[in-house]
């Protein structure tokens, strides 16, 4: 499944980019659930295994949803579970009903956000972001044993290419999990599975869901550092 946005990055990316891209406008810029113009999102979490939540190399995959094209806007590309997830709480009963809370850390992928956003300026046609730093705080719900209702909320820093600052931050406070592949099949609408390095969309199993209560800071991306071709995220997108 190709995204409008990685399809318009494929065309664009046929030519390295050898200048400085300039970073974003700084400001703080909210999701429209919020008052503010950043569109919400959709997003997926892959799975190597049947039921296999909280494990490593579960790989994230976030699109912006604009009611219907997915990634018109911004895209959270790839970042995957790094470490064991930590149990903060723990409120399960012994008739299996209650809440557990886990800080999952996760490492490596991409913030790409849209040049016509409204972070842009209108001199680059997108912004390509590395993740410094990306961490979610997972609650499930039981009812007899089982999960009925999964909210996360994430938290982030990235650096654009170019610039040797982590100057963007973002925090999401709502991430539902809408469903999973437990019990249904990925819907058509919403981001493909992704395998943890390579990024292909060639996995099958995991869940999915619903992106609001969005913050985005851009704040301090002043200092350049060495051209870039942009290759790494132009051999995704190709």
């Amino acid at each position: 499944m190709k995204t409008a946005l990685v399809i318009v990055f494929a065309v664009i990316l046929t030519v390295p980019l050898l200048a400085f891209a300039g970073p974003p406008i700084d400001g703080i810029y909210t999701s429209t659930d919020l008052g503010g113009q950043v569109l919400l999102g959709r997003y997926s979490e892959s799975w190597d295994v049947p039921d296999g939540r909280l494990q490593m190399g579960n790989t994230v995959n976030k699109l912006s949803w604009d009611g219907a094209t997915l990634g018109t806007q911004w895209q959270l590309f790839c970042t995957r579970i790094g470490g064991p997830p930590v149990l903060i709480t723990d409120t399960v009963d012994g008739n299996g009903n209650g809440f557990r809370e886990w800080r999952v850390v996760y490492v490596a992928g991409d913030l790409v956000l849209d040049g016509n956003g409204p972070w842009g300026d209108g001199s680059e046609a997108f912004y390509n972001a590395n993740l410094h730093a990306y961490q979610e705080i997972k609650t499930f719900q039981y009812v007899n044993n089982q999960i009925v209702q999964c909210i996360s909320n994430v938290s982030l820093q990235a650096a654009f290419q170019g610039w040797d600052e982590s100057c963007v931050t973002i925090s999401i406070l709502n991430q539902e999990e809408l469903g999973s592949t437990n019990t249904a099949s990925l819907p058509a609408d919403y981001p493909p599975f992704l395998v943890p390095i390579t990024c292909d969309p060639t996995r099958t199993l995991g869940s999915w869901g619903e992106v609001d209560e969005i913050t985005l800071i851009v704040s301090g991306c002043t200092v350049p550092t060495e051209e870039t071709t942009w290759g790494i995220i132009k051999s995704r997108y190709e």
